[in-house]
């Protein structure tokens, strides 16, 4: 039968003599590289620990020390090692809290755009394409009429400010804290961010007055409003920070 392969240190110990007697020289052999298999990674890309090469030199050190030491030296093992799974297992156990902190620190998105009563707006075909909504008597929001995106709403950025205040909601204070979620939340997996945050590809509409407004990328990108004037903007691949002032987006609140 073909012998496994040997660890050097193993081989050291069995090419030392410890006692004349050979039952007792071979019984501490035993122990040792029973201590050695016990205690010793094979791995060699685990074997530059620290704690391993202490542990490859103390048994060095036994080798040429009273037989005597042999068991005591095990418990010390023993208990240094408990010691270091146990701070090992404190350690995982705060990096998890830390993550869970982390996580819940998030500002939390509320599941739908935002949206104020319409029922004085005017309705109009107010795009080249023929796309039918309705808008505000201050011409600076409006809301689809058809699609599969009926009722939505688009702001400019000052009707944004404007009307989350009066309902008093919060803006996301910036395009950042979208990727925060994406990273922290979702490890920066982009797809489950569209799909469990409820993501609306509305489009967006240009710059606009009573006689112009053109309504683009429907149902192919997002924008959504953040506090300090910039914008979200993304599509079903990924995402940008834009800061495009003139134009009117979505808005997506943060949770109370």
């Amino acid at each position: 039968m073909a012998k496994l392969p040997l660890n050097p240190e193993a081989n050291a110990i069995r090419n030392i003599t410890f006692s004349e007697n050979k039952e007792k020289d071979h019984e501490i052999k035993q122990e040792m590289i029973s201590i050695l298999k016990e205690k010793t990674d094979y791995k060699k890309d685990e074997e530059s620990s620290e704690a391993k090469r202490e542990r490859r030199e103390k048994i060095r050190d036994l080798a040429w020390d009273d037989p005597e030491k042999i068991g005591k030296l095990k418990e010390v093992l023993y208990d240094n090692d408990e010691e270091q799974k146990e701070s090992d297992k404190h350690s995982e156990v705060w990096q998890g809290k830390e993550q869970k902190e982390s996580i819940e620190d998030l500002p939390k998105l509320e599941k739908e755009n935002f949206r104020i009563n319409s029922k004085k707006w005017k309705e109009i075909i107010f795009d080249p394409n023929g796309v039918k909504v309705k808008v505000n008597p201050e011409w600076d929001a409006w809301e689809y009429l058809e699609w599969d995106y009926k009722w939505e709403q688009f702001f400019t950025k000052a009707s944004a400010i404007r009307e989350t205040k009066k309902a008093g909601k919060t803006l996301p204070k910036s395009s950042n804290v979208f990727e925060d979620i994406i990273n922290k939340k979702y490890e920066w997996n982009y797809k489950n961010f569209l799909k469990w945050e409820n993501i609306k590809f509305c489009g967006w509409c240009g710059p606009s007055d009573e006689t112009f407004g053109t309504f683009y990328d429907i149902d192919e990108v997002f924008n959504i409003w953040c506090e300090d004037g910039s914008n979200f903007y993304g599509d079903r691949n990924g995402w940008v920070h834009g800061n495009k002032d003139d134009y009117s987006f979505s808005v997506r609140c943060i949770q109370d």
